[in-house]
């Protein structure tokens, strides 16, 4: 998706163009937008600061669901903003938190040996108990079971600082091979958006124990082509998008990965040492913010910003009263709450902007407005999505391979049908690869490899030259199937 960059905060320009575009020229920008802003959350909500919205005080938390295509890089961004851009908060995380652990023990064993004096059975089995009480807690995290879940967000309100943050590349199989306990875990992580939730700590405890104020960031990295073409997997997610996920969180959807080159190596080797300097860079910009932030901050907006986002939740209810009956019940829950993530967005937005004053004005009002406007065009385009037709899939994963010849084995190997049935499929199908190809741009065309076997590539129409050697046109390969 095209986005306006000057319409993004300046350290978010600068990690998306400066940064990332050397090296994850591949995926979208909307989606390499969302790491970000899931991450700078991370961040700021670590120390627990509040935003005044249009309900009262509310935490300032992040919730990202990026559908990627197969081959998208799905951990990619977030794996590369970890080691050049996070890698120090990260590194202080661990230290901190050993420090807490040591004094936490301390604490406990000066507490049992007060209480029981002498008596060493009664010291130890207490020390113990308490000991168990601890949580372990981690950078990021990936909660098997609401338990789990209720465990890590008991350990950070132990710890009185830090937040939650929950990573998640498995989303898109659960929804294809749904298991109790994982949806399970998908409930309590979407109750505990505000930062509340109320959760059994064990399966054997029936006591329900309430935790409140502890921030909870999410971002669930998913294969865009189990929720398109899978039908059990699409409607069970977007029963999860209707219960809560769809007004808790920016959904990007990226259809396809966009092939994007560099074929100077020169250049393409020096923009990404380029790219790990204004890493450094923007680490220390950050650091730099981070300080300036007091702990438990409250951030308010000004008269300005007010008026913006009062003009924008009036915008949105009369759209949605307009869509009634003729939008989706799911666009229509994301249209009304569109107003609520932009009051989240722009504190997010002002904690970059304004870490000295945290005030919301105006500007950042707008600047969380329009990247709004883009997670919600963006959502919708997923939810008109339809599966794609055979001749569609063929293509698509010839248009990932690029510039790579692909086997008819391979081919097969996508179960795109059941392989008794690929020779006569393939027959039916090749003409409308073919011509699907052609209105795209490219050409098919193919290679006589070694005995009968037959590869294929696209090759974009506008390159020009002549087929290589042993290459046959289309129509004359097909007589050789």
């Amino acid at each position: 998706m095209q986005i306006n960059y000057n319409k993004l905060p300046s350290l978010v320009r600068e990690t998306l163009q400066g940064f990332f575009h050397p090296l994850a020229m591949d995926i979208d920008d909307l989606s390499l937008l969302n790491v970000i802003n899931v991450k700078l959350s991370q961040l700021f909500s670590a120390k627990r600061i509040k935003f005044e919205g249009n309900q009262g005080q509310s935490l300032i938390n992040y919730y990202a669901i990026n559908i990627c295509p197969s081959g998208g890089g799905k951990d990619q961004s977030l794996n590369l903003l970890n080691k050049w851009v996070f890698k120090d908060f990260k590194n202080d995380f661990y230290k901190e938190r050993e420090t807490f652990l040591d004094q936490k023990e301390t604490d406990i064993r000066m507490e049992a040996c007060n209480r029981y004096k002498k008596n060493e059975a009664k010291i130890n089995a207490y020390i113990e108990e308490k000991l168990g009480d601890i949580r372990t807690l981690h950078f990021e995290e990936n909660p098997k079971t609401p338990e789990g879940f209720y465990s890590s967000c008991l350990g950070f309100l132990n710890y009185e600082q830090g937040s939650v943050f929950v990573r998640n590349s498995e989303f898109a199989s659960t929804m294809k091979n749904p298991k109790p306990e994982k949806l399970t875990s998908y409930d309590a992580i979407m109750e505990a958006s505000e930062g509340n939730l109320a959760v059994t700590t064990t399966k054997g405890d029936k006591k329900s124990k309430q935790i409140e104020g502890v921030p909870v960031n999410v971002i669930f990295v998913t294969d865009g082509a189990i929720l398109v073409e899978d039908k059990k997997a699409k409607d069970l997610f977007l029963s999860y998008l209707q219960k809560g996920f769809a007004r808790r969180s920016n959904i990007c959807y990226q259809k396809f990965p966009e092939i994007k080159y560099q074929p100077d190596f020169e250049k393409a080797e020096a923009d990404k040492q380029q790219a790990f300097r204004n890493a450094r860079t923007i680490a220390g910009q950050l650091e730099i913010i981070y300080n300036k932030i007091p702990f438990n901050a409250v951030i308010k907006m000004d008269i300005e910003a007010k008026k913006t986002l009062h003009s924008y939740n009036e915008l949105c209810k009369k759209q949605a009263e307009e869509l009634q009956g003729n939008e989706k019940d799911i666009v229509l829950v994301d249209i009304r709450q569109r107003f609520w993530k932009a009051y989240k967005m722009a504190a997010l937005i002002a904690c970059i902007n304004n870490p000295e004053k945290m005030v919301v004005t105006d500007q950042e009002a707008n600047m969380a407005i329009y990247q709004i406007e883009l997670f919600h065009q963006s959502f919708k385009d997923y939810i008109g999505t339809k599966p794609k037709a055979d001749h569609e899939k063929v293509y698509y994963f010839l248009y990932q391979n690029q510039g790579s010849w692909v086997s008819k084995t391979a081919l097969r190997e996508q179960n795109f049908v059941h392989p008794n049935n690929f020779k006569k499929w393939w027959e039916e199908v090749y003409e409308h690869v073919e011509s699907f190809a052609e209105s795209k741009g490219f050409t098919l065309v193919s290679e006589k490899g070694k005995g009968i076997k037959v590869n294929y590539k696209l090759v974009k129409n506008n390159i020009g030259g002549e087929l290589s050697e042993g290459t046959m046109p289309p129509e004359k390969m097909m007589e050789v199937m």
